[in-house]
């Protein structure tokens, strides 16, 4: 989950796909690298399949009222200022 974050708050693709966050089109998902292994990766530490968890986090999302963003622009703007000002981009 640590490699994913680092690779989330880097900009760029996760290993294992823990870190989800809205898309433009209001799916929460993420960018993996080498998505045809991803379940094996997934296995080798001790995840479960992608599909299974992606669809778990989405319902529980959808069950505690969680909805896309308003202003996707917006809100990817803040999310950068944030990455930048801390010291990750």
């Amino acid at each position: 989950m640590l490699t994913d974050r680092i690779c989330f708050n880097e900009g760029g693709p996760q290993v294992y796909g823990t870190v989800l966050d809205w898309h433009e089109t209001g799916m929460l998902n993420c960018e993996v690298e080498d998505p045809e292994g991803i379940d094996a990766r997934r296995a080798s530490v001790g995840l479960e399949p992608m599909a299974k968890a992606l669809a778990a986090h989405r319902r529980d999302v959808a069950a505690e009222g969680g909805q896309p963003p308003e202003d996707f622009e917006a809100y990817k703007d803040a999310a950068n200022l944030w990455a930048q000002r801390v010291g990750w981009r």
